[in-house]
């Protein structure tokens, strides 16, 4: 083949790829904007930089690499702040990774009233600048926003060859290209995330600062991409057409930190900075290692040494020991008599004198009491592994002075010892154990006024909890609740006999000592049976036998009668005996074959003991 045809048929196979790599934009790593001396604060500069993007990407001049990647790419070299990155070496290093091929780096100097916005386009490949420039604006947020539209204009003008500077020849005006109206069928597409906000992107241009949103579009494939500072960058191509709805979880770019501690509420310290007191729950950290530190100047600070994963929590968990010192206390009286007196440490009881006894060195208020001497209070100030001695003298506390008028001697001389102060007691609880006679005498005809029973007499036991109120000097109401139980035995069967028992009571109360008291009472209640009872009793005949059946849901009315006593042991606490009358007001009827048997009972003669507890 001759030379000239070789040479025609070559140009031909390489003209297609020399068009698509020259019509290719090329990638662009736009670098935050850096604020030199302008005072922008950190979400201005953001929202700065992001513009920037935006308007250096319109028009598909520049292809542009997301900031969430240059983020994810700052956290992987260690790197929490852009502020690390400003410099050409970092940028060009930086942008290299992400497969950029050109990077821009920007920055706003302030001088006196007006600010200076330059901006730097640097080849990755040749590492040489490609085009730089300058807009004097005033430093206010519209007057940049105008200057980096100005900038991103004149740098978009300086694609092209490297002759004249970078700056691309060629006719303008003077050809009219085909006229399309409209940009294609458009759609509206939801956009949603958890969590939210987040920016979203399609086809490299931001659509929205924030999610949830909803834009339009154009129906087909998309490159759609979701970028947060604190999550990581999600990016799919997308179909989109009517309905279409975008609803991505984004993964995080940190992971999570719970301390706890025993004992609660110390200080936690991560890497020497104070972040709160435990429990501390989910504490959000970059990736990377970390010293925790549990400290409180009553413990021993302990702590551990961990590594934060993304996406991931971390727990830890520590014990402090407490921090101790000792006091050595001992008590005497004013004649110099040793004594055995109780010793409180911040009202916790130690023990008693004479002894040694290990506390907290943040222990403030030592107690020493005893029941005839009185009482002595010290203010401790202590230091770790001290034994420090305490020796106190108690003297009795000197009695109040009598009442105006009061004639306070005794009547062979001498004064009269002041009076105790009486108990007051409003509230009374209590449970308590009864045995009663002639319980299982229940079933009855209702013509045999009490006479004739169908179980024979026994003995049972009535189990109830008791609360009473004093709503005056010596009355009182309250309620009790509790269960019957005996064994009811005829001729014919033999059965358990089980009732619910509830009712009312009011009665009086007197103290007849500091420790016992007097009660009378009346109650009124329903007694409700449990246990399904069933029978036969013989006519007069002796021939003809009349079953009977109460099933469980029959109800009686009672009444009773008691008198107790209470006697105190210690504090509140204290026993109850107690005797009385119950009977019965009014009970269920069943009538077989013309004959009514009454479910009643009665009267009953009980007697008990119980605990009580009063206030």
């Amino acid at each position: 083949m001759p030379p000239s045809r070789l040479a025609v048929v070559s140009f031909c196979l390489l003209a297609p790829a020399l068009a698509l790599a020259q019509a290719a934009p090329p990638i662009v790593a736009v670098f935050r904007i850096e604020d030199k001396g302008a005072g922008l604060d950190e979400r201005a500069l953001d929202q700065l930089t992001a513009y920037l993007e935006a308007v250096v990407s319109e028009g598909g001049t520049y292809r542009i690499v997301p900031q969430a990647a240059i983020r994810n790419a700052l956290v992987e070299k260690k790197q929490e702040t852009y502020k690390e990155c400003y410099d050409l070496k970092c940028q060009i290093e930086l942008g290299r990774e992400l497969a950029a091929e050109k990077s821009l780096a920007t920055s706003v100097l302030r001088l006196g009233d007006t600010c200076t916005l330059t901006a730097a386009l640097y080849d990755l490949r040749t590492q040489v600048t490609d085009a730089t420039v300058k807009e004097d604006v005033r430093c206010d947020h519209d007057s940049l926003k105008k200057g980096i539209d100005r900038a991103a204009a004149r740098l978009k003008a300086y694609r092209g060859g490297s002759a004249g500077g970078g700056f691309e020849e060629g006719r303008i005006g003077g050809g009219q290209g085909a006229w399309q109206v409209g940009k294609g069928k458009q759609v509206v597409v939801k956009f949603r995330s958890t969590p939210e906000p987040v920016m979203v992107m399609v086809d490299g241009k931001v659509l929205c600062e924030r999610t949830p949103c909803s834009r339009t579009v154009a129906e087909g494939l998309h490159e759609v991409s979701m970028l947060s500072e604190r999550y990581r960058e999600r990016r799919e191509r997308l179909s989109l057409a009517k309905g279409s709805e975008v609803e991505w979880d984004m993964r995080p770019n940190f992971g999570w930190l719970t301390v706890s501690s025993e004992p609660e509420g110390l200080e936690v310290l991560v890497n020497n900075d104070p972040v709160g007191r435990t429990p501390l729950v989910r504490k959000e950290l970059a990736p990377g290692g970390y010293e925790v530190l549990v400290r409180s100047p009553c413990h021993v600070e302990a702590g551990e040494r961990v590594v934060i994963e993304l996406g991931r929590e971390r727990e830890v968990s520590v014990s402090l020991a407490e921090r101790q010192a000792a006091i050595e206390v001992s008590a005497r009286d004013l004649d110099g008599n040793d004594l055995e007196a109780e010793v409180r440490v911040d009202g916790v009881r130690l023990g008693e004198t004479p002894d040694t006894f290990k506390v907290s060195i943040c222990a403030r208020a030592l107690e020493v009491r005893h029941p005839e001497k009185g009482v002595k209070q010290v203010e401790l100030a202590l230091a770790e592994r001290e034994v420090r001695p305490v020796a106190v003298v108690l003297e009795p506390a000197a009695p109040p002075p009598p009442p105006a008028g009061e004639d306070r001697r005794r009547p062979g001389g001498g004064e009269q010892p002041p009076a105790a102060a009486p108990v007051e007691r409003s509230l009374f609880m209590g449970l308590r154990v009864n045995v009663a006679f002639d319980l299982a005498g229940a079933i009855r005809t209702s013509d045999s006024d009490w006479d004739e029973a169908l179980f024979d007499a026994g003995t049972g036991m009535l189990t109830e909890l008791v609360l009473d109120v004093k709503v005056m000097e010596s009355l009182f109401i309250g309620v009790d609740m509790g269960f019957v139980y005996a064994k009811a035995a005829s001729h014919q069967k033999t059965r358990d006999l089980a009732l619910f028992d509830i009712g009312g009571r009011m009665g009086a109360i007197f103290a007849l000592a500091e420790a016992v008291d007097l009660h009378l009472a009346m109650g009124i209640g329903a007694s409700m049976l449990l246990t399904d009872l069933s029978g036969v009793r013989l006519n007069a005949d002796g021939a003809t036998p009349n079953p009977w059946r109460f099933e469980p849901g029959y109800v009686a009315l009672h009444m009773r009668v008691e008198m107790g006593a209470n006697w105190y042991i210690q504090d509140g606490l204290g026993l109850s005996f107690l005797a009385g009358v119950y009977f019965d007001l009014a009970g269920e009827t069943v009538n077989l074959n013309d004959i009514d048997f009454l479910f009643d009972f009665g009267p009953l003669l009980y007697v008990g003991v119980g605990v009580l507890y009063a206030l």
